[in-house]
């Protein structure tokens, strides 16, 4: 019996790979193709950057204070007498703890050679060894100049990265705690105490005017102790003549349920808003709570529709509007509950007044949700909501199958809605845009459910317009590709390295991902776990147990290498909408082969999800190359 099965899985496989949909010319992204990135307001963000730091420092200083305060800072005099600080660069994504001593190599710092689209920042992270007693430090940029512009000082930002003590993981939910960098301060009055014999971590953020002249700009980064200038680097900054497209690329990030209830609409308030836009986001993520951020009501007719009247309506109408303005208008993702599961599903449809999911009443009550949502989006110029039903969707297959059975409703009912899942399985995309008939009970599907779909000889149909994957598979994108729908990577950071900027650049390029989610923007405390890009303060003093989730934001270093990833995607998007414009065929040659590159920077069946923690990545220095040859290209046709 269970070599008849393997054989006849062996006649569906090859089978489906002969009888599977041709390629479609069907571009979703038509509408947002040669769109400019969105250029975030830098100085806006300083003002969140200062009251976050304040509030830091205020609540975790006590626990700081032995490891960062030495109790004094020597004069003048006595640092002439000492042997001073070592600066050096290093790249964004590496992690620089107290105890790290440079290498010879890094100590030869005489020029730092940055490029930058109009509009985009560009980061400088420097390395600051002290090898003496306790001393205060400060970094500054002078004005750039070049023979036609000069950018102000004021363009130039520091943060100050500090470690701190966290859960790292080791597999099998095992932990342990070490020191890695936690969240980026913006240093009060420009300096920060140095403890005798240890090393920091500073990013210096260069933000390009949109008005800024293209052309060669000089200047020097001085790093100062005391008043006292110690060390200057020469700064060469090339600003380009262009901005970057983003195209139909979106990234974004989720947000947690964790009491972050106050913001609507899973938890988007202005301070977080703002922070993510200045690190590159332009798409909205997160989870539709059973308590319902939007209203529904019935009409005159008994039809389903938003309602506007309700006290909930505003703030979420509110929400919706910032997130255009923020830069993330396009396309915000919608979870609909945080479990595979089918009551959590239900409690939302029983809110809207929609019987359970089971019933064909509840599978055209969804459908009329998603029409309710549909007709206030285009009315009120909300994001576009792509929706996913269920959280991991198949560990239930009969919750996953009555999802399945409800979307020729939505289709007919509903016709502009997108659906989404995500694969978190390999084959899970297959069982999805099937009819769901191999799928039944309340445990998740194996090999086995896989090939009595595959023996059926069932067509793949579009059921889910959007297949998120945490996992990146071939067979899966080739799907989606074939059936006209996109497939988006979905990833997470669960510590600093190089792996965080690939998740979000080169990784989904490697398999035509349209957009990358990473989970999540907030989540908890100062501790390490889950994979956390900002984390926001409390305004209450017992805001640490409490977690009021009203107070400012602060970034962790992750941010800073997402937004570097997204960079290296925006570059790939502008050389791809230069080339399809001059029709440029050895560009576009180039970028096809770019899929294959990206694919060799790493191991791509070893990243994503928590499994990114093990990834094998090469250093980002790797990246940067391949975005100077990008820039190259890009010049090349621009200037043509």
């Amino acid at each position: 019996m269970g070599l008849t099965l393997a054989l006849l899985g062996l006649v569906a496989l090859v089978w489906y790979a002969l009888s599977s949909p041709s390629p479609t010319n069907t571009d979703t992204r038509e509408r947002f193709w040669g769109r400019e990135s969105f250029t975030p307001d830098w100085r806006a963000a300083e003002l969140i950057d200062d009251r976050a730091t304040q509030r830091f420092l205020r609540a975790y200083w006590p626990e700081l204070k032995g490891r960062y305060d030495a109790g004094g800072t020597p004069d003048t005099a006595d640092i002439e007498k000492q042997p001073g600080l070592t600066v050096f660069t290093t790249a964004i994504t590496r992690v620089i703890l107290p105890d790290y001593l440079p290498t010879d190599a890094e100590r030869q710092v005489e020029q730092i050679n940055l490029f930058a689209a109009k509009g985009e920042s560009e980061a400088i992270s420097l390395g600051i060894r002290n090898h003496s007693g306790a001393r205060s430090v400060s970094i500054r940029v002078t004005d750039l100049a070049n023979g036609n512009m000069t950018l102000p000082a004021e363009i130039a930002t520091n943060r100050l990265v500090l470690a701190y003590p966290a859960n790292l993981y080791m597999g099998n939910r095992q932990y342990r705690v070490a020191m890695r960098p936690m969240v980026m301060i913006k240093p009060p009055g420009n300096q920060w105490r140095f403890p005798p014999y240890t090393t920091h971590n500073y990013f210096v953020d260069v933000h390009i005017p949109d008005d800024a002249i293209a052309g060669i700009y000089s200047g020097q980064v001085l790093v100062e102790s005391s008043g006292k200038v110690i060390e200057s680097i020469d700064l060469r900054l090339e600003v380009l003549p262009f901005k970057l497209k983003i195209n139909g690329f979106h990234a974004g990030a989720f947000r947690t349920t964790y009491n972050i209830r106050e913001g609507g609409f899973f938890g988007y308030y202005p301070e977080m808003m703002e922070m993510d836009s200045r690190y590159g986001f332009n798409m909205a993520g997160g989870f539709f709570n059973k308590d319902g951020e939007i209203p529904f009501r019935r009409d005159e007719f008994g039809a389903l529709e938003v309602d506007e009247k309700h006290p909930k309506f505003d703030k979420f109408n509110n929400t919706m509007q910032r997130l255009k303005t923020y830069g993330m208008g396009d396309v915000a993702f919608w979870n609909w509950g945080a479990s595979g599961k089918v009551q959590q599903f239900n409690d939302v449809l029983e809110k809207a007044g929609v019987p359970p999911i089971h019933t064909e009443a509840g599978k055209q009550g969804f459908a009329e949700v998603c029409r309710a949502i549909k007709l206030a989006e285009k009315a009120y110029g909300w994001p576009e909501l792509v929706i996913n039903p269920y959280d991991e969707a198949l560990e239930d297959q009969d919750a996953t199958r009555e999802i399945i059975e409800s979307v020729p409703y939505v289709r007919k009912i509903s016709p502009d809605t997108r659906l989404y899942m995500t694969e978190w399985r390999e084959h899970y995309a297959r069982l999805y845009q099937s009819s769901g008939n191999t799928l039944a009970g309340q445990d998740m599907p194996g090999w086995l459910e896989y090939l009595k779909l595959l023996v059926s000889l069932e067509s793949p149909r579009k059921n889910f317009d959007v297949i998120g994957s945490n996992r990146m598979f071939e067979e899966s994108h080739r799907l989606q590709n074939d059936l006209g729908g996109e497939y988006w990577h979905y990833s997470g950071v669960t510590r600093m390295g190089p792996q965080v900027r690939y998740s979000y650049g080169f990784q989904p390029y490697a398999v035509n991902a349209e957009a990358a989610l990473v989970w999540a923007n907030y989540k908890g405390g100062f501790d390490g776990k889950g994979w956390t890009l900002h984390y926001v303060m409390s305004d209450l003093p017992d805001g640490r147990e409490k977690r009021n989730t009203r107070g400012p934001v602060i970034p962790s270093p992750r941010a800073m290498a997402a937004r570097e990833g997204i960079d290296d995607r925006k570059y790939i998007e502008t050389l791809k909408y230069y080339a399809l414009e001059k029709n440029a065929q050895e560009d576009l040659y180039f970028l096809e082969g770019l899929h294959e590159r990206s694919r060799n920077i790493a191991r791509l069946d070893n990243i994503g999800g928590v499994e990114n923690t093990e990834a094998v990545v090469t250093q980002s220095e790797a990246f940067q190359l391949l975005r100077r040859e990008l820039k190259e290209r890009i010049l090349r046709l621009h200037n043509n």
